[in-house]
This record gives structure tokens, sequence and C-alpha cells, in this order.
């Protein structure tokens, strides 16, 4: 997966390499883009002419903007709200003020999220004007005096807040993915919302940015706390900011963070925040983007009459802090125990200078394009490093050009660089084809047209254009302007902008030393979960549109057919344009052979039928297309994507790699030595510690899905004719064909018929026994040291049930109603008890019939809040408290959510395979949607009472031992004390 960043290709988002074809209607010179006028009705708007996604792009009186764009694949609208503001603007003495902005826009205003604003109002402007003087008060003592006066007043005034109103708003209407975003120059508010649902969601945004109110300050704070404590166990952000100070030494991309710094987190200004917010939020500074199932002028008008009171400001004329160029390295470190890496980058002109964003779009994916660029083939296939690349980050005033390097046993970082910087050597010599060059373009043209098919993406890249201050147009064809450049072109601009003038950390293996945010003293504060605000109620009484829910049936939505030798292909027509996946899939995995997963790792560095590793590589992606293996602990697959016009040629490429695979005992070595490489360096990744090694053993034992794997001696025993005779015999056993594409199922079968080579009987393969869940009916912790700030826990109670519609149903009522920022956990851990930073808690469902649901939670925490957070979880999940509301709007969420829900092109398959493994052949929604109605809170409890009963919770701990406290710990159960080597089993 790789990260494309034009201006156009949206910077934020993972894209997914595909295939060269090209469309009659993305394939337009650049000289037919023109913007065109339109009027409809009293609105007017603009386009692009051979803008195939119809954007319009209307401006209001206020200033105000509004983005368009219409898909109507399902009944939703992924909605944006963006502010060219974010932590670039921050005051340089109130650093993190824009981010903590982002989070108090979610606590409401004088109409909501208040049950009295008259008394609640004057509370709040003295808790504003204290934390004016606590923050300009250096004494110890006064300062503890004055936060204990703060958290005093905030408990009061905390009895006339309605927490999470907001969220429960959205809830009700459906919303999903309701969330928001700071960066270093945008503010991005988000919403995927029912159509139907369109007044309302406006109604209520409206009101949202009228009058915003900081209450709830202080606890909202201590979460920005733990967000910043996250942060800092976080090695990779902690070495990217790093990059970003030896870059950026005087502008603000490199002298203040988004987070902010641990003085200003500690010493905030309320008056400050105000101020900010309106001197940015202002209609000219703002614009709103609508993706989905629309018209376009019914929106706007909405839009126009929520909105009419704003007023349009002057903004400040705040000029762009100039960097002088770099005239040598600026070299930084940074220690912590993590993996060793390496991260250079080169500052560029902002996202404004197009011609200079063009060249450097270039000479990014000549470098690096996951396939065949110059890092690619000279570094990653021929396994001179363990892992490199480069991307680039877009930004409005400078861009950067970033290359990393994961080294090898015995590199050293200083070689890395030699070798990136050897790769840079070789594009300013020129060392490319004109034809990977097309390649490229026809790569970014079809990654851009595949991201485009989501609406949440589509929205995304209009946003970004717009925070950065691109015209629509340019962005629109953007891609098109990339094939007037040459070959001439980018060398020159090469060798003129890549010189001695980087930045570059070194990540060493070292003790790291971090100042935490420490816990201040915070008493919980009155959640007021069982009440309503006026406001609230007139939202929720606006009328609506019922949308009548579609049910897949996946015998008439997924076409089959079954070749006479046994395959089977499931097949769903893209309509949309020329764009196809085709997989084959077998359902035998790491637990069935511990080879499968070498053998499809070794599978991309060998070459196959004459052709080398490379050859293949640089045919596939010149064709445009892209595969992708991988091999579970059940199943594996090998996915061909691209255009139907070249899915003959890769397919056969594909083909010669499956049955004519060629040994290479060189690539086998060098393979085995980087993947016990990678086996030192996640024991060093405490996200792989817990959420994969830990997790699995507890779930488990010792013989589970993490663990099943070669050891080093079988490693290093594999020989090269071994795996090439595992590879070759993949084709004749028993696997499916999955395909979604623009072609019928008769002609999907006669291309795979002819191509894929497979004998006339497909063979089974014995497979293992599945690994089964192990009971913990008494309880237990276990636990495992690791250097960090916070701590991290998982609870889990496996229960007896399996897979039903009745439980479905249940587990997923259960968890809306606890879930979101409006949910029980979420209020009481984080909104009433300043706990954690991150919780959530419900019911997983199983994977296979044969698994049970396990009730689960997550708590990401400081370890000294660690003992509290955990008797606040336990009593919640043990408890569950009752709010008839809340439950009635949990219900009233899921039904909106199911009637406007759609599985289409290769979703449905997924949702298909998904149901197939829990012995169901039809969409449970159905039955969900007729369920959900009938259930009352009485039943949710009885169910979840049922599910645990006599049971209790394993705690499954990772954090420092001289943080974490045992004692507390043994009040949940025995503590067990693990070992990495316990757990990784190596």
């Amino acid at each position: 997966m790789r990260r494309i960043t034009s201006p156009a290709l949206v910077s934020a988002l993972g894209v997914f390499v595909s295939c060269m074809v090209i469309f009659s209607s993305i394939s337009i010179s650049a000289q037919s883009y023109r913007v065109e006028q339109h009027k409809s009705g009293s609105y007017s708007y603009e386009t692009v002419k051979g803008d195939p996604y119809g954007v319009r792009k209307y401006v209001l009186k206020n200033g105000l903007t509004v983005f368009t764009s219409v898909n109507r694949n399902e009944p939703r609208v992924q909605t944006l709200i963006s502010v060219r503001t974010g932590s670039k603007n921050d005051p340089a003495d109130a650093t993190g003020l824009a981010h903590y902005l982002e989070h108090m826009l979610f606590k409401g205003t004088d109409k909501y999220g208040t049950l009295d604003y008259t008394k609640e109002q004057p509370l709040l402007q003295r808790i504003e004007d204290l934390f004016e003087q606590y923050r300009h008060t250096t004494d110890a003592e006064q300062r503890k005096q004055m936060y204990h006066l703060i958290d005093s007043l905030s408990s009061v005034a905390a009895t006339y807040a309605i927490p999470g109103e907001y969220d429960r708003m959205m809830k009700r209407m459906g919303a999903r993915g309701t969330n928001a975003h700071t960066s270093d120059d945008e503010t991005v508010f988000e919403n995927d919302i029912p159509q139907n649902q369109f007044r309302r969601w406006i109604t209520l945004e409206a009101e949202r940015f009228r009058n915003p109110v900081l209450r709830l300050f202080h606890t909202e704070l201590e979460a920005v706390y733990e967000e910043k404590n996250r942060g800092m166990d976080n090695d990779g952000r902690v070495t990217f900011e790093t990059l970003r100070e030896a870059l950026f030494p005087h502008h603000q991309y490199g002298t203040q963070t988004t987070i902010g710094t641990i003085e200003h987190l500690k010493n905030p200004s309320m008056k400050a925040i105000k101020q900010y917010f309106k001197t940015y939020y202002v209609p000219n500074n703002m614009a709103i983007v609508l993706v989905g199932d629309i018209d376009p002028d019914a929106c706007v008008a909405d839009i126009e009459q929520a909105f009419s009171a704003y007023a349009q400001q002057t903004l400040p004329n705040t000029p762009v802090i100039r960097e002088e160029p770099l005239k040598a390295p600026v070299v930084r470190e940074v220690l912590s125990p993590s993996t060793e890496n390496i991260s250079m980058a080169f500052r560029f002109p902002g996202s404004a200078q197009r011609r200079d964003i063009e060249l450097l779009t270039m000479c990014d994916m000549l470098l690096s394009n996951s396939s065949a660029g110059l890092i690619d083939l000279n570094l990653n296939q021929k396994q001179r490093v363990l892992n490199a690349g480069c991307s680039p980050q877009l930004m409005k005033d400078y861009s950067m050009h970033r290359f990393f390097a994961v080294p090898r046993k015995g590199q050293k970082l200083e070689d890395l660089r030699d070798l990136l910087l050897g790769q840079i050597e070789e594009l300013k010599e020129g060392h490319f084809s004109e034809e990977t060059m097309k390649a490229v373009i026809n790569d970014l043209r079809i990654s851009h047209l595949k991201q485009m098919e989501s609406n949440s993406n589509r929205a995304a890249i209009i946003s970004q254009a717009y925070t950065h201050g691109e015209d629509w147009k340019d962005a629109v064809h953007f891609v098109d302007d990339l094939s007037t450049i040459t070959k001439n072109d980018i060398v020159a601009f090469a060798k003129k902008n890549y010189g001695n003038n980087y930045a570059v950390v070194y990540k060493r293996s070292g003790e790291k030393t971090v100042q935490h945010v420490e816990k201040p003293a915070i008493t919980p504060v009155k959640i007021n979960r069982d009440v309503e605000s006026d406001f609230s109620k007139q939202i929720m009484a606006m009328p609506v549109k019922k949308i009548e829910p579609h049910f897949s049936d996946f015998s008439k939505d997924i076409q089959r057919k079954t070749l006479e030798n046994g395959l089977e292909i499931l097949s769903v027509k893209n309509t949309e344009n020329s764009l196809y996946n085709l997989n084959f899939v077998w359902d035998y995995g790491t637990k069935d052979d511990p080879r499968f997963s070498t053998a499809m790792q070794y599978l991309d560095f060998i070459g196959a039928g004459g052709l080398s590793a490379e050859d293949i590589k640089t045919q596939l992606y010149n064709l445009g297309c892209s595969i992708r293996v991988s091999a579970g602990s059940e199943s594996m697959s090998v996915e061909l994507s691209g255009s139907v016009e070249n899915l003959v040629p890769a397919l056969r490429l594909v083909e010669m790699k499956l049955n004519k695979p060629q040994p290479d005992s060189s690539a086998l070595s060098l393979l085995i030595d980087g993947i016990l490489r990678q086996r030192i360096n996640i024991k060093k990744n405490k996200n792989v510690i817990l959420q994969q090694a830990l997790l699995n053993y507890v779930t488990y034992g010792k013989r589970n899905p993490f663990t099943t794997v070669l050891s080093e001696k079988e490693l290093k025993s594999l020989k090269a004719e071994d795996l090439v005779a595992i590879i070759a015999s993949w084709s004749g056993l028993k696997h499916r064909v999955e395909y979604y594409g623009p072609q019928s199922i008769d002609q999907v079968a006669a291309i795979v018929a002819a191509e894929h080579h497979t004998p006339t009987h497909l063979e089974s393969l014995p497979t293992s026994a599945p690994f089964v869940m192990q009971d913990e009916p008494k309880g237990k912790v276990y636990f495992l040291d690791f250097d960090m700030i916070q701590a991290e826990v998982l609870m889990r109670i496996k229960t007896e049930d399996h897979y039903s519609v009745q439980n479905s149903s249940f587990s997923r009522l259960y968890n809306e109603y606890n879930g979101g920022l409006s949910g029980v956990v979420f209020q009481t851990i984080r909104e009433s008890k300043a706990l954690a930073y991150s919780v959530q808690a419900g019911f997983m469902s199983p994977r296979r019939a044969e698994d049970p649901y396990v009730l689960s939670a997550y708590i990401g925490t400081q370890a000294d809040k660690l003992p509290e957070a955990l008797a606040a979880m336990t009593d919640i999940l043990e408890k569950m408290p009752r709010n008839d509301d809340a439950f009635t709007n949990a219900k009233q969420s899921v039904m909106e959510k199911i009637e406007s829900e759609r599985f289409t092109k290769m979703a449905l398959i997924d949702q298909y395979e998904t149901l197939h493994k829990l012995g169901v052949d039809f969409d449970v929604r159905e039955q969900v949607y007729t369920i959900i109605p009938t259930l009352s809170f009485d039943d949710i409890v009885h169910q979840r009472d049922e599910k645990v009963k006599d049971k209790k919770f394993s705690f499954i701990v990772l954090g420092s031992k001289s943080r974490v406290s045992m004692t507390e710990l043994q009040k949940y159960g025995e503590v067990e004390t693990l070992s990495l080597e316990d757990v990784f089993g190596y």
C-alpha cells in the first residue's frame, strides 16, 4: 500500500496501487479542462469541464464555500466541515490550542449540552478567569490551590452540563465515523450520515459553530494529556517530530507540534482558545464538503438558510516564516528500545508551487512506487535493507520529501543513509526509463480513480485541495499535467534539489528519556445522561423521510460458476469503470503448514519462466497492475488488480510465478536472515506485543495463530527447491476465484479456464485442528513488563454462546449502547473521571461457527491512573448502568444505519464470505432489523448476564513494572508475569 501525496491525491490516505488503463472518462488532455459557470435557480456554481466526479463549487454570500459531488451507490452522505486553520496558527506561547479547540467543539453551545446555561455561564467564566491566573502563577503551592478551586468549580458547573449530547444526536441520526482531526494547516470535522438526515445534520452543525461553550474543560484537558503521553510512547511520532524540528528550525512546522508542548498543556488559556475561534472559524475560511446521495441545489439551500447569520470577517495577514536553504546535513538522534531505523527529508516549496509539486511527485514515484521504483528494485528487491521507501508530505507553506530505511543485521544507520542517497544519485543520473515514467502516470491516474470511488476518500481529496488553497481545476488535471514532464526535467530538478540539504534522524536503540505529563488531581464530575436539551428535542422532531432498507440476496447479487475441475468462481459486476480485482483464495494456512508464510514471502523475491523477479515486477508495473499475496493462519490469497485490457497478460505473469517459480538459494538466505531480524524487531513494538503476541497467548495458549511459525532451526533448514515445490503445488489444491470487474461471469470463467493452470481434479489438503479458546473461569491477570509511559489493558470474558442471528442482534445493540462518545464507557471513564484517552468495550462476534462471543474491553491510560480506570471499567461492565433514553437512541441508531447500509462491489463478496464462515448463507441484517425493535433494556441485561454468568475477566496488562502497581493488579486475580519469550514463542 502506497501513499500518494500530490495535491489531488490526499496525503492522509493510503492508496491502493492499481493498474494502467486509459479511461475515456478520465484521459482528457490537460487543455480540455476549464472552469465553467452555471446558474441553477438562485444559486451560481462552477464546475470543471471533464471532471468525472461532477464536483460543484458554490460560494455563498457570506463567503462560505460548499463542494458537492453526487454518488448514488448508497443512500448516505460523507460530510466534512473544513477550516483553513490548524496548529501552524497556534500562538507561540499556547501551542496545542487548535487541537484542543477541536475537542471542545464536541461539547455543545449555550443551546445544547446544557441544562441551564444562565446558571452554568457564570461558573464557566470564573473557571476561565482562574485558568488565566493559573497559567501566570509559578509558585507550586499556589498553583495547587488554584487547581483545586478550578476542580471544585468544575464539579459544580458539570451539574448543568449534558455531556456527549452532540454525539447522542448524531447516533440517533444513524451517523457513522463521527470524528475530527487537526493538522498543520487544517481542522476538519467528519460525519457520514444517512441521506434523509441532511436537514437535521446541517441545523445541528450551524448551531455547533455559532457559539461553542468550553464546558467540561479540565477533564477534556486531561484527555489531551493522555494523548500527549501516548504520542511520547510512539517512537514513530517522536522521530517524525524530531525530523521536522531539524528541517524547519524557524517555521511553525518544526517549532510547534499539533498536540503542543507539555508546558503549554499544563497552562491552558480558555481565553486564547475563544479568541482563536473568533479569528479563524469564520465562513470565508470554511468549506462544507458533501459527497454521496444528494440533490446539490437543495443541500445548498439548506446550508444557506442554516448559516445565514454567519458574517464574513477579515482574516489576519500572517506572513510565512521563511527558512534559509540548508547548506549541510542536519543530524539528530532519538534513543529508545524499539527498532533502529533512519528517517531523512529534503525541504520543498508548499503545495501552491504547482510545478515543483508535480516534479516532486514524479521523483518520489520513480524512487519508490512499491513495485518498480529505484529503491524498490535496488534496495528492497535485492534485500540490501530490511525495508526502505519514501513519500512526500505536502503542506501549505512548505513540503518535505521523507525517506526511511530499516537495517538488516549488522548494518549501520549511516550505511542506510548512503544507500538512500545512492538511489537519489541514480535518479539524478537518469537511470530510469521513459516507459517507467508513463507507468507512473497511469499508476497515479488509476490510484486517484480508485480513491474517488469512496465517498470518504473523495471528500478528503476535495477538502485538502480547499485547505491548501488549490483550485479544484488544478486538482482534477494534476495527473494529466505530469505527462508534460520530460526525463530531462526530472534529472534537472533532482540535481537542483537533492544535495547535502537534508535533515536526518538516526533512531538508535537505547534507554528512552522522556518527560510525561503528570496527572492533576481531578474530582469525577456528574454525568447527566438521562436528560435532553430543548434544542435536541427540536432537532429530533424535524420530519424525515424513511429510507427503505435493502438487503443482499447473495444467490442473485453474486454470480457463481463452477469449472469442470471443481474450481468455483464468485463474481460481482463492476458497472462504473474498467477496474477489476481477481483473487485466488485457499482455505489453508500456516496452521496447516507453517511453511506457507515463508513461501508466500519468497514468491516476491524469485523469478519464473526465465524472467527475473525484477523483470516480472517491472512488467507488471508497466502493465499498470499490482499483485498482493498473503498467508494467514487459516487462509491464503493471491490478489491481482488492474484493468480488463491488461488482465490476460497480467494473469499470465502471475501464472508464471505460481507454476514456474525458479529456486534462488541466495534470495532465500537473505529472506531468512530478514525474517529472523524482523522477529527481533517486532518484540520491540508494543502494539504487536499487546494486540498479537499477548492476546493470542492468553486466548489460545502457547499454540496459537501468532506462534505457529517455523523455528529458527526450521527456517535455516529450508531449501529453495522445497519452497518452489510448495508454491507450484498451490494451483492443484482446492481453491476458489473471487472477481469484481466489468466482465460477465461467463467471460471471467473463460479467461480463468484458459489462463489459470490447474489440473483436471483439485486436491484437498489435510487441515489441522482449529485453535480453541482457553477458559479462564476464575479470572487472572497477565502482565508483561515494557518500557512505556502509559499502561494498556485488554479485558476479556469468553462466553459459551456461538453465532446466531439473535446473538448478532443482541451484540449490535449492546455495543451501540455502550460505544461512541455518548456511550456509558466513554462518558464515565473519560468525560466524568478523566481516567483514559482511549477506552472501548463490547461483545466481539465470532469469526467462525465454532467460535464463541467474547466480552472485551480496552483501556489506554497513564500508569498511575490504572487502578481507578480498571475499577471504573469493571464496574460498568458488571452493572451496565441503565438509561432508557440512551437505550432508545441506541435502537434508533442501529435501525437508521441498517436502513442506509448497502453492500456493493468487492464488499458484497467479503460479506458473503464472512457469513459463510459462520454457517450462514443469507443477509442476517434482514432478521436483525426485525429483532432490534423488540428488544428491551431488560432483555439486553438478561442476555448479558446469561453470557457472562459465573465468569470473571482475564486481564492482559502491558506496562512498565516501575510504574504499574502489582498490588493493585492482584485485586483482580492471580498475577502471572510473562516474558517476551513466553508470548512470542522464541
